[in-house]
């Protein structure tokens, strides 16, 4: 053991000893090519993927030698240094780039580029996703080269990704220098996913909400977004094809060709929910966490905003599926296409909820919206530091759709349960690869390896391509059967087995364990018995491996912070008037800093009353504070009370306490947020929004004067009376964000609006008894909770008769029927609107022309 270590530390001083010219990026040549060719260049490994296994591929230890992989006999020492200097050093036996896009992005280019080489530069179409502006970070050695979408320095925009070396394709896959697409390219090796292959892959079918991998329809959620406008977007929700730019692949195991992708299980990898304080909860059944995953609001209807990753996430993957909801229907609020920028984390014009590209972008929008629900890696809570500091906190979630009784947060006890009353939410996680790493030879940590392993493989099949693929996974999975069979060894120390043991979870640690291949019938995935389970491991893990899930501030939900003050985009002036919008501003008057801690007046979002809780009582004083932005007295906002009692008035932010839909400002856009969505009936526990539009135009004429807050007119001619801007919900290009924010109203309210209500129920396939009830899931994915008109939670005929005296035939909403109705009806039908849907079936076709001239003839009341 001494000799050993002697040598791996003189090897150390002399990679020290022998450094020379710093690698700099932009003066990579073919001439330089030729210099790298005078010594025994490393070998490339690239690996694409899981951002809930980011901190694995970031970390020393995933790369320190275990089985001896460069065939020293020294163990221990590191594979792949972090000095990127060249010539190549001695000792850097590999280099391996990582790029963090996703599971099933990482799947989906190890799909396109697994069993053949990109050439072309950076940004070519040509690459697919292979390109560094769809990758939130890539990294090389765990040294960055690409970040938010942006090249960093040592990034080289001629190869794909911008990856800094490509390997040659002579089938050596040493390390390259040169650029020429003849001699040298890039090839994606594995695909590190939250998830098995098989939770990606969709078997046709129907779709429905609650579909499980393997079962007809999974993954093929039709919807796709919409921008904030109501437009629509590009990006889908479905899952990944298996049909790529070079060809399909296959998950056919049992008869494996070149083209087969094989899963090597590495960890489990549990996923939280995650909350920002101003939400005011601090546990959730899981029935209500799918509802608002699935929807955008809970299943009471509140409008929470529920931050989601992009369909191609392993971690959208897992956390759906550990709730019991095919992830292709895990939207959430379904605004905006897939974005790795930063910019979109921040409150203001840019501001995005949905399709976050990575986990970073997902914990950083949730820090910054007051009303952010969202699902993260666990093990970041401590990595990334928000949970530790306070800043934002886990759900304890009561599974109760799997017959969970209790609440249970993401704890080391409850993990190593993963039962129905411990913490379940959690994805098998691993890495796939073209080929079998274990069908590799002993010499690659393949069959052989261990002694015990005699004969002949007993399912041979093709290995990778890449030798080096194999070592590297096999390295993996060697050290953490050894930890498994031993935990804390020596032999272990800093190996990747223990480093996967320290921050996610074994396979063999736990209770139970999520079902890989459920049973097509089954309406989530079942947890069973760990038939693997090592109960010395269990014990270990409880008592001495310094798991961070055992951690103080995994145990209880923090009550003594608010979060941390949320960042808005800078060079903007926002409603509270702070020039270049740099920063907030409270009621005394003082300078409030973005990122900052944030006084307890704050912790509530909407909460303008200060008694600690958000309801119907915050009406006057969230009007007295909106008049205060336009031109009335200033607001002096009342001192806290309840469970935030001793804070002072003074602290209040109105900007951070009132900004519903997330645009940096307090406006009235914010006051049509809360009356359609936050305001909940204490007899029913549903949001109300009758007594929401009715306490806002109550509040208004109390303060301002105004009992007509939103200046709704009827096209009628009837009188307006409070609570009636509830009904103004549409508008004739019929552009809604139903679950995100209300955004349809034009002011105006005629048959737009009710012809909408009535699309919800009538023409709507997930509606099949004439009322779409809200809380019936399989219902409330397919209409919208704001054609609620009569509080009941329901819509139906009800509502449609709400309005009373609107007149359908007045297209124009002139008040009187004339040739321009027609026009304006034949124009909505060439449009392909909600509005031409006279008769309510679903489709535009002559009977619609037909009911439109029957309401014409019939005239207006």
């Amino acid at each position: 053991m001494f000799e050993e270590e002697t040598r791996r530390v003189e090897k150390t001083k002399m990679r020290n000893d022998t450094r020379m010219i710093q690698f700099i990026a932009c003066g990579l040549a073919g001439s330089v090519a030729s210099v790298a060719s005078a010594q025994t260049a490393p070998f490339l490994i690239n690996g694409s993927g899981a951002t809930l296994l980011q901190a694995l591929f970031e970390a020393p230890a995933s790369t320190n030698d275990f089985i001896d992989v460069d065939g020293d006999t020294i163990t221990g020492e590191q594979l792949a240094p972090t000095d990127l200097s060249f010539p190549w050093l001695p000792d850097q036996y590999w280099q391996v780039t990582y790029r963090i896009v996703g599971s099933g992005n990482g799947l989906a280019e190890l799909r396109d580029w697994g069993f053949t080489y990109a050439t072309l530069p950076d940004g070519d179409p040509g690459n697919g996703t292979f390109n560094c502006s769809f990758s939130d970070k890539s990294i090389w050695n765990r040294e960055a080269f690409c970040l938010q979408g942006a090249g960093q320095p040592i990034s080289v925009g001629a190869n794909p990704g911008g990856t800094p070396v490509r390997s040659l394709m002579d089938g050596s896959f040493q390390v390259s220098t040169s650029t020429d697409p003849l001699v040298a390219g890039l090839q994606m090796n594995f695909a590190a996913l939250d998830v098995p292959v098989s939770w990606f892959v969709s078997p046709n079918g129907q779709e429905q909400y609650n579909r499980v991998p393997g079962a007809p329809g999974y993954g093929l959620n039709p919807r796709v977004a919409v921008n904030k406008d109501g437009t629509a977007a590009s990006q889908s929700n479905k899952l990944k094809s298996l049909s790529g730019l070079n060809g399909d692949i296959n998950v056919n195991t049992a008869n494996p060709d070149d083209h087969t992708v094989f899963d090597t299980a590495i960890t489990l990898a549990p996923v939280g929910a995650i909350v920002n304080y101003g939400v005011g909860m601090s546990e959730i059944d899981m029935s209500d966490l799918r509802h608002l995953a699935a929807t955008g609001r809970r299943i009471n209807g509140e409008n929470l905003m529920k931050i989601t990753r992009d369909s191609g996430s392993g971690t959208r993957n897992a956390f759906m599926n550990g709730i019991g909801l095919d992830p292709s229907w895990g939207v959430g609020e379904n605004i905006g296409d897939r974005t790795v920028s930063s910019a979109n984390d921040l409150l203001g014009p840019d501001f995005q909820p949905s399709n976050k590209g990575s986990s970073g972008r997902m914990d950083n929008t949730t820090l910054n919206h007051r009303l952010a629900v969202g699902h993260t890696g666990t093990e970041r809570g401590e990595s990334s530091g928000w949970l530790i500091a306070g800043n934002m906190d886990f759900l304890a979630v009561r599974s109760d759709i799997k017959g969970g009784t209790v609440y249970a947060r993401p704890t080391l006890t409850n993990l190593l349960d993963a039962g129905v009353d411990g913490y379940n939410i959690i994805g098998p996680g691993g890495i796939a690869t073209m080929g079998d790493p274990r069908s590799d030879s002993a010499a690659t940590g393949g069959w052989g390896w261990d002694p015990s392993e005699t004969g002949a493989y007993p399912n041979p099949v093709q290995p990778p391509a890449n030798p080096n693929v194999s070592a590297y996974v096999n390295n993996i999975t060697r050290s953490t059967s050894a930890f498994v069979a031993i935990p804390g060894g020596s032999p272990t120390l800093f190996s990747p087995g223990e480093y996967l043991a320290s921050q996610f979870l074994l396979f063999a640690a736990t209770d139970n364990v999520p079902v890989i291949n459920p049973n097509p019938a089954s309406t989530y995935v079942p947890i069973v018995a760990n038939p693997d389970k090592n109960q010395a491991l269990q014990t270990y893990i409880l008592n001495q491996s310094g798991n961070v899930h055992g951690l103080p501030a995994f145990q209880t939900f923090n009550t003594n912070t608010a979060g941390r003050v949320p960042g808005r985009t800078t060079g903007v002036v926002y409603s509270d008037g702070v020039a270049n919008g740099d920063n907030y501003i409270n009621q005394a008057g003082n300078t409030v800093l973005y990122g900052t801690s944030l006084n307890m007046r704050n912790k509530i979002a909407y909460d303008f009353n200060g008694d600690g809780v958000r309801d119907i009582n915050d009406a006057e004083e969230m009007m007295k504070a909106w008049h205060s932005r336009n031109g009335g007295p200033a607001w002096v906002a009342p001192d806290g009370t309840g469970s935030i009692a001793g804070t002072l008035g003074s602290e209040a932010i109105i900007e951070v306490l009132g900004d519903g839909n997330g645009d940096g400002n307090f406006d009235a856009e914010d006051l049509r947020y809360w009356a359609d969505g936050l305001v909940i009936d204490g007899s029913t526990g549903c949001v109300n929004r009758v007594a929401g539009f009715t306490a806002v135009d109550n509040a208004s004429a109390s303060v301002t004067g105004n009992a007509n807050f939103f200046g709704t007119t009827w096209a009628s001619g009837q009188t307006y009376a409070a609570g009636d801007s509830r009904f103004d919900i549409s508008n004739t290009a019929g552009l809604t964000t139903r679950g995100f924010a209300p955004t349809g109203a034009d002011g105006v309210i005629d048959a737009n609006d009710s012809n909408y209500v009535m699309a919800q129920f009538t023409g709507n396939p997930f509606v099949t008894d004439g009322e779409a009830t809200w809380d019936d899931i399989a219902e409330a994915v397919g209409f919208d909770f704001s054609a609620d008109m009569n509080g009941d939670c329901v819509v139906d005929q009800d509502d449609v008769d709400a309005f009373g005296g609107v007149c359908y035939a007045d297209c124009d909403g002139s008040g009187s029927l004339n040739i321009f109705d027609y026009i304006c009806f034949g124009n909505a039908y060439a449009a392909g609107l909600p509005y031409a849907d006279c008769d309510g079936s679903g489709s535009l076709n002559i009977f619609d022309y037909i009911c439109f001239g029957n309401e014409y003839a019939a005239g207006c009341p």
